[in-house]
């Protein structure tokens, strides 16, 4: 189901109303009061979500759900709330950041199992579609929203970032190494 654009009145409506919904769970943190929003069918809907915060252009948090195991109201608030003062690579977001903070939200589809032979083969195959990767090995993993692209352009390299992000080793293989793509519609505060 496209959550998105599924019934909805007017354009941008059901939009506003998410990242009003991420920057009313962050500002609450900070103590200010939460504005009323108006509801939308669509938000009881199980949906997966990450939200990226940035402030000046730099990333400034970006915490998220890969899977869609609560409606989508509660895994933006949730995830608004970890991005802002639960990401492990920040300090918690400061009250003099919050006037300057840019929400942007990212609505996952189910991830697809990806089956390769090799780390060529799986470069290979996420050139085409340019889609959001998860990989998993052992214990460990990482994922890389389709955005990403954007920043690393490179198949290789989009694939030899990831591995490091999630501390797996470039020689993996499957069927230990499993990766998993996945589309993103994203919405941005301007």
């Amino acid at each position: 189901m496209d959550l998105l654009h599924s019934g909805l009145p007017e354009s941008g409506s059901f939009e506003d109303i998410l990242l009003k919904i991420a920057r009313n769970a962050i500002g609450a943190e900070l103590g200010y009061p939460e504005k009323i929003l108006p509801d939308h069918p669509n938000l009881h809907c199980f949906g997966a979500t990450f939200v990226t915060l940035s402030l000046n252009g730099d990333l400034r948090g970006c915490i998220g759900s890969l899977l869609p195991v609560r409606p989508l109201e509660e895994d933006i608030r949730e995830n608004a709330r970890n991005a802002a003062f639960r990401d492990p690579r920040f300090f918690p977001l400061a009250a003099h950041e919050w006037k300057f903070l840019k929400i942007g939200i990212s609505l996952l589809s189910p991830p697809e199992e990806l089956f390769f032979n090799n780390l060529d083969d799986l470069a290979e195959q996420i050139s085409e579609k340019r889609e959001g990767l998860f990989l998993k090995w052992e214990h460990r993993s990482a994922t890389y929203l389709p955005e990403v692209w954007e920043m690393i352009s490179d198949p290789g390299m989009f694939l030899e970032e990831l591995l490091k992000k999630g501390h797996i080793p470039a020689d993996a293989k499957p069927p230990g190494l499993r990766a998993f793509g996945y589309s993103s519609t994203v919405i941005k505060e301007s």
